[in-house]
C-alpha cells in the first residue's frame, strides 16, 4: 500500500496549477510551428493550411509532426489538470468536458502520426474532430457549466457560426486556404478556456 501511495504521489502532479499548465501547453504549440515556419523555408504553407509544414520527408515536415505527437501528450496533461480544477469548483459534468479535451489531445497526436503525406483522409479526419469537439463543448457549456454571462454563450456560438463558414468554404473549394480557419479555432479555443481558469466556484 505504501508503495502505491507514493507512486500516486508521483504521477499526480500537485504542485502543478491548470493555469500554469495551459500557458505552458500555448507557448509550447507557438514555438513548434514558429520554428517549423522557419525551418521550412516555404512561404506558401499559409497559402493551404498549418498541416503543410509537416508535409513531405523533410527535416522541417518530421520536426513538426513530433512536435505536434509529443504536444499531444502536453494537451492530455492540462486536460487531466483542468479536470482537477473543474471538480473543485463544482462543474455538473466535468467527465464530459474532459472527455473532449482528452479527444482533442488525441487527435492533435494522431494529426502529427498521420501527416496528410500519409494519407489526407485520416489526417483530415482527425483535424476536423477537433473542431466539432470544441463545438460540442461550447454548446453543452450552458448545462455542463452554467452560470457564465450570457454573453459569453452569445459570443460562442456567433463565433462557431463565422468559423463553420469558413470550414464550409474550404470544404466546398471557394476557398484553397484552410489556415485561417485553423488559426481562429486555436485561437478561440485558448481564450474559451481562459475563461473558464478564470471561474473561481460554481454558480449552477
Amino acid at each position: 500500500m505504501q508503495e502505491i501511495s507514493w507512486l500516486r504521489r508521483r504521477v499526480a502532479l500537485p504542485n502543478i496549477s491548470a493555469q500554469a499548465a495551459l500557458i505552458f501547453v500555448v507557448v509550447y504549440f507557438l514555438l513548434a510551428v514558429g520554428v517549423s515556419i522557419i525551418l521550412s523555408h516555404d512561404p506558401n504553407w499559409g497559402r493551404w493550411h498549418i498541416s503543410y509544414l509537416g508535409e513531405g520527408n523533410s527535416f522541417s515536415a518530421n520536426f513538426f509532426n513530433a512536435a505536434m505527437m509529443i504536444g499531444g501528450f502536453f494537451m492530455a496533461g492540462f486536460s487531466l489538470l483542468f479536470h482537477k480544477y473543474l471538480v473543485s469548483i463544482g462543474a455538473r459534468y466535468p467527465k464530459l468536458i474532459t472527455v473532449c479535451f482528452l479527444l482533442i489531445s488525441l487527435c492533435i497526436y494522431l494529426i502529427g502520426l498521420f501527416p496528410r503525406s500519409f494519407g489526407i483522409l485520416p489526417h483530415d479526419i482527425f483535424g476536423h474532430v477537433i473542431y466539432f469537439a470544441f463545438l460540442l463543448l461550447c454548446l453543452t457549456t450552458p448545462w455542463s457549466l452554467p452560470g457564465q454571462k450570457r454573453w459569453f454563450y452569445v459570443v460562442s456560438y456567433l463565433f462557431h457560426v463565422a468559423m463553420l463558414i469558413l470550414f464550409i468554404l474550404y470544404w466546398t473549394g471557394v476557398s484553397e486556404s484552410l489556415y485561417v480557419a485553423e488559426a481562429a479555432t486555436f485561437i478561440f479555443f485558448i481564450g474559451w478556456t481562459v475563461i473558464l481558469l478564470g471561474r473561481k466556484h460554481y454558480n449552477g
